[in-house]
């Protein structure tokens, strides 16, 4: 996973404060061989933010996924429930249309907010 700090003009009201945006380490598939790996980046992410004492409000662009298999849907789940405990949460950004038909099959796309990235100001 890499943490960015969101340049100004990328995150829409209300998440322009006090969210980071986080991209996966995984690309273009997220299948059961990288579930695992994509949970384990969103915990170091989350871990990281804790130890900076950054409120546990996390963006996950998404944009770079093509495809999603249940197993890296339930890691999502999983760790939007251990956010939610802490008063955090996940929010799925540029979300392409494969991977929202597949959290609305599996009846999680109501679990997670979702947003488009703007484009930054320069």
């Amino acid at each position: 996973m890499t943490i960015k700090e969101a340049p100004p003009g990328l995150l829409p009201n209300p998440y322009d404060k006090g969210y980071t945006l986080i991209e996966p380490v995984v690309k273009a598939e997220v299948v059961v061989s990288s579930s695992e790996q994509l949970r384990a980046g969103i915990k170091a992410d989350i871990k990281t933010l804790k130890d900076q004492k950054k409120p546990l409000k996390v963006i996950l662009d998404l944009s770079e996924i093509e495809f999603i298999a249940p197993m890296g849907i339930r890691a999502l789940i999983a760790e939007q429930n251990e956010l939610k405990k802490n008063k955090g949460e996940i929010v799925l950004a540029n979300v392409p249309k494969r991977v929202a038909g597949a959290l609305d099959f599996m009846g999680v796309a109501q679990n997670f907010k979702t947003i488009t990235l703007g484009t930054p100001k320069t």
